[in-house]
């Protein structure tokens, strides 16, 4: 009796290890799967399609432990009423596919919305600040983190690429020597008092890439100032695979407190006409919105392993999904993986 007993002890000990090694070959397989080059771009080029990721299948309102490739579409159709163009795969390899409905990408850049004179008092150089281009200061978003370059360890701040573009073509904005300021503390950009932190140094929004981000130097005279990123970034997660369903936080210049889970990985997205981002992390709000226009840069931070960064969120999509066994559509963030961040702009923590 006691051998039994024991046996059966070990076999629940034994069964989530077992589960774990099967999801971790099911994420491989389904990684491995997911269509590329022109099979990819005729995907893209379909009809509702916004994005293509890989997570785990919904059914009957309920979420699953089944690894699938999913098909993000703007709006789900019935069959009957779908043209030859909108006709999507059930499987990519061995790995089926699920479709959700999932608005189109929106990038958490905010506008300016007030011009003011305050006193001259700036809040600390550190994470969640905000920040802005100086020759375009109404469009704005945050400050992710304080980090430093791999070779002679100089301070850089770090944000997204396209709070530095704001638009523009990023061979004008090195041309002209960007600068990122930021406004008296409790205001907003553009403001007659905002203060230059640093030039650009570094900048990553590729046609068709991994990583939204850009680093500035820091203004020597400030440079005693800069803060240590809010205890922030004792280090930075290396397998972006052993994020999925790991939960998050971020605290970014429109949302101080912002918390959810990792919903999918190597997410592929149409960020802009032309422009698409591949391996992007996908992450479910606790609430209804994770990211707002403002938190563009913004670190991810990985909850149960305190202090690890796992990503630079720079937009969001809304996302139909079950919540007590109800479709509900909220904002998800979208964030580019930190170390495909940090190898691109040459950085660390």
């Amino acid at each position: 009796m006691a051998k039994k007993k024991a046996a059966k002890k070990a076999a629940r000990k034994a069964a989530p290890a077992r589960r774990e090694d099967t999801l971790r070959k099911a994420f491989a397989q389904a990684k491995a799967d997911l269509p590329t080059g022109v099979e990819l771009q005729k995907l893209l080029r379909r009809d509702g399609v916004t994005g293509v990721s890989v997570g785990m299948r919904h059914k009957n309102s309920q979420r699953t432990d089944e690894v699938v490739i999913r098909i993000h579409v703007a709006r789900k159709k019935d069959k009957t009423d779908l043209t030859a163009n909108q006709m999507l795969p059930c499987r990519f390899g061995k790995t089926s596919v699920d479709i959700i409905e999932s608005g189109g990408y929106e990038s958490c850049q905010a506008k300016a919305a007030s011009n003011s004179t305050p006193p001259p008092q700036y809040p600390p150089i550190d994470t969640g600040s905000m920040i802005g281009p100086a020759a375009k200061a109404s469009d704005w978003g945050t400050l992710g983190l304080v980090v430093k370059t791999q070779g002679n360890s100089s301070l850089r701040l770090l944000t997204n690429a396209h709070v530095v573009l704001a638009g523009r073509p990023i061979s004008q904005v090195i041309a002209n020597g960007e600068q990122a300021v930021q406004p008296p503390k409790g205001k907003i950009l553009p403001d007659p008092q905002q203060r230059i932190l640093g030039s650009l140094i570094k900048s990553s929004l590729t046609l068709s890439g991994e990583v939204d981000a850009a680093t500035f130097d820091v203004d020597p005279n400030l440079a005693p100032g800069v803060g240590n990123n809010n205890g922030v970034g004792s280090g930075a997660l290396d397998d972006i695979d052993a994020a999925l369903k790991s939960p998050v936080k971020m605290k970014g210049a429109a949302s101080p407190s912002r918390k959810g889970t990792v919903f999918d990985i190597h997410f592929i997205t149409k960020v802009s006409a032309g422009v698409t981002l591949r391996e992007q992390i996908l992450i479910e709000p606790d609430g209804n919105e994770f990211s707002a226009p403002g938190d563009s840069g913004s670190a991810l931070i990985k909850i149960d392993t305190p202090d690890v960064v796992v990503g630079l969120v720079h937009g969001r999509t809304e996302v139909e999904v079950p919540v007590n066994g109800v479709l509900k559509k909220k904002w998800f963030g979208v964030a580019s993986p930190i170390q495909s961040v940090f190898g691109t702009l040459k950085v660390q923590l």
